[in-house]
């Protein structure tokens, strides 16, 4: 009959980040399995969700007012400067985001991956999928110009594999009379 392997608890959890700028929409949705995650989806700035590596459960999840609120700018580069290496960031464009970045938060940033932060423009859409201590460029990331208006949507599927389970055979018969 052969072998047969079952395994029990493995999961697939679908992560994604929906950003649109000023003409596209202005709106930033991060979710997780189709669910939003942000306590506010329309605001002028970042919406920022960090998952843990493992579980992928959410560890942080908020929304930044960037549009003339230096302060907020700053505090957005520490909160990201403050995630451990390895945790699962996604992040999304609401409106803008181009007004008052900063050098720190652009660096911020490029921690988690991105090599296209630098390329966001004025009222543009941006999103990321990365991890903190990810390469320059090889995270999920996508940025549109304010015009023509057009909104980004990137998503990852994360598999956990399964920690337990059985694997079955035909009866092979006592080890002694084996050849």
């Amino acid at each position: 009959v052969g072998a047969i392997l079952a395994l029990t608890n493995s999961t697939t959890t679908l992560i994604s980040v929906l950003s649109a700028g000023f003409n596209a929409g202005a709106t930033c949705v991060i979710s997780k399995n189709g669910i939003n995650l942000l306590s506010n989806t329309f605001f002028a700035g970042m919406g920022i969700v960090v998952f843990d590596n493992i579980t992928l459960a959410v560890d942080t999840s908020t929304w930044f007012q960037l549009f003339n609120q230096p302060a907020n700018v700053e505090a957005l580069a520490t909160l990201i400067d403050s995630i451990p290496v390895g945790k699962i960031v996604a992040m999304g464009v609401a409106d803008d985001a181009r007004n008052n970045l900063s050098t720190h938060l652009k660096n911020s940033i490029k921690s988690l991956g991105s090599n296209l932060i630098d390329s966001l423009q004025f009222r543009g859409s941006w999103a990321l999928i990365g991890w903190k201590g990810a390469p320059s460029g090889s995270v999920q990331e996508m940025v549109k110009p304010s015009l023509p208006p057009e909104s980004v949507f990137i998503d990852s599927n994360f598999v956990r594999l399964s920690d337990s389970g059985s694997f079955k055979t035909n009866p092979i018969g006592l080890a002694g009379s084996w050849r």
